[in-house]
C-alpha cells in the first residue's frame, strides 16, 4: 500500500502575494524576478483570485491592453480554488483534474494562505502513484473536449 503524502510536504511556503488592485505589471514582475508560475490575489487577508504568466498573456497582452494600468482584479482567475492543509496529494490531484487547474492555494482552518501546491509538485514527489498522476497528466495535456472518463 502506497504511503499518505500530506499536500503540506510537497507544497512551496514561499508566496508570492499582490493585491487585487495593483497594476498586472507589478504581478509580472513579481513572477519574473522570482521565478514562479504564478502569484496569489489577495484583498486584505482573503485570496480572492490566482494570477499566472498565462493569464497576463491570454486576459491582457493578446488583448493589447495596457497592464501598468490594468489592475489585478480585472485579469486574475476567480473564484480561486484553494485546498485545506490536512489534504494529501491524491486529494490535490483530484482537485486539479476535477475543475480543470493546475495550481491551488494551500490554505489552513482559518482560511490563511500558507502555500501552494502545482501540478509539477505533485508529478515530481510522486510517482509511484500512477493512477491519479496519469489523471492529472491527462487533465493538463489533453483537451477537455478529447478527454473521457476512463471509469
Amino acid at each position: 500500500m502506497a504511503a499518505v503524502v500530506p499536500v503540506i510536504d510537497v507544497m512551496a511556503r514561499k508566496v508570492r502575494t499582490v493585491d487585487s488592485g495593483e497594476p498586472v505589471f507589478n504581478a509580472l514582475k513579481t513572477i519574473i524576478s522570482f521565478e514562479v508560475g504564478c502569484v496569489i490575489v489577495k484583498e486584505g487577508r482573503d485570496v480572492v483570485g490566482i494570477i499566472t504568466k498565462g493569464d497576463i498573456l491570454r486576459n491582457a497582452v493578446l488583448k493589447d491592453l495596457n497592464i501598468k494600468t490594468l489592475t489585478c482584479k480585472q485579469i486574475m482567475s476567480k473564484p480561486v480554488i484553494t485546498i485545506g492543509d490536512r489534504a494529501t496529494v491524491e486529494d490535490a490531484s483530484r482537485l486539479m483534474s476535477k475543475n480543470d487547474v493546475f495550481k491551488l492555494p494551500v490554505v489552513n482552518d482559518k482560511g490563511e494562505l500558507i502555500g501552494v501546491v502545482t501540478s509539477s509538485d505533485l508529478i515530481r514527489e510522486e510517482p509511484v502513484h500512477l493512477g491519479y498522476l496519469k489523471e492529472l497528466i491527462r487533465a493538463r495535456y489533453v483537451p477537455a473536449r478529447l478527454r473521457t472518463n476512463p471509469r
